[in-house]
């Protein structure tokens, strides 16, 4: 994730906004912030999220904090990023990212796995199958049925 970010000055933070959750959430988060503090630097900035937040906080810390550029983790952490960031850009992960939703225009890791990987490592796995029966709310994952192909 940092080295496809483009910071605009070289003394900027990224700033990792990312929710407060319970277990077995936590754990995720928690790992997914101890890789970027490794592969980052003392720019690394960690903003938690608080219920009930207030975006004019946010904002206003970004800017106090020097951030240039944001990786936003949960669904939570992508909505407060971009409504808070303006112009600095922001990578999302830790998230479903899905095309018609809050991953539109996003750069980031999904949580959601390219069906066509999944049915082609059941192939793998089962070369017998041959009928996969498959349950989904079309307003939600839709686009990810729309991306299987026949394999």
């Amino acid at each position: 994730l940092l080295a496809s970010m483009n910071v605009a000055h070289s003394d900027a933070s990224i700033a990792v906004i990312y929710p407060v959750v319970a277990e077995p959430h936590r754990s995720v988060i928690q790992e997914v912030i101890s890789g970027i503090e490794q592969q980052g630097s003392e720019k690394i900035k960690l903003l938690p999220l608080k219920k009930g937040y207030d975006s004019a906080f946010y904002d206003e810390w970004l800017h106090r904090e020097g951030v240039g550029a944001i990786i936003a983790l949960g669904r939570q952490g992508i909505a407060v990023a971009r409504e808070a960031a303006g112009e600095i850009p922001v990578v999302g992960g830790a998230s479903l990212l899905a095309p018609a939703s809050s991953g539109e225009g996003l750069s980031g890791i999904s949580l959601a796995p390219d069906p066509r990987l999944l049915f082609t490592q059941l192939l793998l796995l089962s070369p017998t199958v041959e009928q996969v029966h498959v349950v989904y709310n079309g307003e939600q994952s839709g686009w990810l049925i729309d991306r299987k192909s026949v394999v």
